[in-house]
C-alpha cells in the first residue's frame, strides 16, 4: 500500500529552470557582489550554458542587473527581502510553460473548492517567502 503522504509530496514539482534560478539568486545574495555565470554555477555544479539562459530571464524581469566586461557579471537588482519565490518562479518559467496543454476543463465534482483552497495556500506561501528567508533558514546549502 502506498503511503498517502509520499504520494502527495511527489505531486509538487519544480522545474529545473526555477530551481537553478533560486540557487543562482541565493548564491548572489550570500556573496553580495557581482559574480560571473561560472562563479554562480560552480558551488552547485550547475551547467553554465543552461544557467546563462535563466540569468538572462532574471535580468530581463528586473531581478538581476548584468554588467559586461572583465569585471562584469550579475548582481541582485533588489534587496533579498524584496524578491519572493513567486517572483523567481514566474521569471524562470513564464516564457517556457505557456500552452503546455496540462489543463483540463473542470475539476471533479465537489473538489473545486479544495483545489482553489490549495492553490490559494501555495500562492500565499510563494508570495510571502523571500530570498532573505531562504538564506536565513539555510534552505539551500552554500
Amino acid at each position: 500500500m502506498t503511503d498517502p503522504s509520499s504520494a502527495l509530496s511527489s505531486t509538487v514539482r519544480l522545474t529545473a529552470r526555477a530551481d537553478y534560478a533560486a540557487q543562482a539568486l541565493v548564491t548572489l545574495a550570500r556573496e553580495d557582489r557581482t559574480l560571473s555565470a561560472a562563479a554562480i554555477a560552480a558551488p552547485q555544479g550547475l551547467p553554465v550554458a543552461f544557467l546563462l539562459t535563466v540569468l538572462r530571464d532574471l535580468t530581463h524581469d528586473g531581478l538581476l542587473v548584468s554588467r559586461r566586461g572583465p569585471s562584469g557579471g550579475y548582481r541582485l537588482a533588489r534587496e533579498p527581502g524584496e524578491i519572493t519565490l513567486a517572483d523567481i518562479i514566474a521569471s524562470a518559467d513564464a516564457r517556457h510553460c505557456a500552452g503546455d496543454g496540462g489543463e483540463h476543463p473542470a475539476p471533479a465534482t465537489g473538489l473545486a473548492s479544495v483545489w482553489a483552497s490549495l492553490q490559494d495556500t501555495v500562492g500565499n506561501m510563494l508570495h510571502t517567502v523571500t530570498l532573505a528567508d531562504l538564506i536565513k533558514a539555510e534552505i539551500l546549502s552554500p
